[in-house]
């Protein structure tokens, strides 16, 4: 079954030339291998395809003489190349899921920053109006009532809304706070209060066009006032002309 050591040109078994690309190398036995012969191996659960063993079931190779011979056959080639295909898309795979689940977990922490941010608004609402003495008596005033939801539609129903932006007159009817105060010679005076843990240049722009439009409304001269833990750099300079007053709310409240 086995070629002799002398005979290295063809299989004596199926009579194949051994050229370099046909013939693998067994050490220990010495020998030239044919690949038929390895559909000879004993070893338990071989299938024949891509044995690698003598009859012997010592391992075959190329003869370290030899060079331009490849371990792996054409078909061992193209197993490991889909081998490598399929854990190169398995990767692409774990990769996408990754990403989709990291654009998941942003897009829940920006729900939470959103909730947390609507919370903290709310709150400094509900301080400011608690406070409407102190912001009057900031502004050296004294407050005398704030006007309710209704006071306030009912102030802007009375007069001609032709010339007012609609988005500007919702924005009034909804003001976070107005407040009717008193100077020290008891001539009444109105203040817009818009409140928000930071305020932004949306909080500014709501409280200085309410003002203006209590202003057109009343007759009487009103001040914009925002009620905030901070303020964005941008309104600042709003602050320093005084266009805008800043009541500042405690971080604790």
């Amino acid at each position: 079954m086995l070629n002799s050591p002398e005979d290295l040109s063809v299989c004596n078994a199926c009579n194949t030339p051994l050229t370099e690309d046909n013939r693998l190398w067994c050490a220990k036995c010495n020998i030239f291998f044919c690949p038929c012969k390895m559909t000879s191996c004993q070893y338990v659960d071989c299938d024949f395809s891509s044995c690698s063993y003598c009859i012997e079931g010592h391992t075959l190779a190329n003869h370290p003489g030899e060079t331009g011979t490849s371990d792996l056959s054409e078909d061992d080639t193209t197993l490991v190349l889909r081998s490598l295909q399929g854990l190169f898309l398995g990767i692409l795979e774990i990769r996408e899921r990754i990403e989709t689940s990291a654009d998941h977990t942003n897009n829940r922490l920006s729900l939470i920053e959103n909730d947390i941010l609507r919370l903290n608004n709310s709150d400094a609402i509900a301080v400011a109006r608690d406070q409407a003495d102190l912001i009057a008596e900031q502004m050296g005033l004294t407050c005398r009532r704030l006007l309710d939801r209704k006071g306030i539609v009912e102030l802007s129903r009375s007069q001609d809304h032709s010339a007012i932006p609609p988005g500007d007159l919702r924005g009034f009817q909804r003001a976070h706070l107005i407040i009717e105060a008193t100077d020290d010679d008891g001539a009444v005076q109105y203040i817009a209060v818009e409140a928000a843990f930071v305020a932004t240049t949306k909080h500014a722009y709501r409280a200085m066009v309410n003002a203006d439009l209590l202003t057109r409304f009343t007759g009487i001269q009103a001040q914009g006032v925002i009620a905030a833990v901070r303020i964005a750099d941008e309104i600042q300079s709003e602050i320093d002309n005084k266009s805008l007053l800043w009541y500042q709310l405690d971080d604790e409240n």
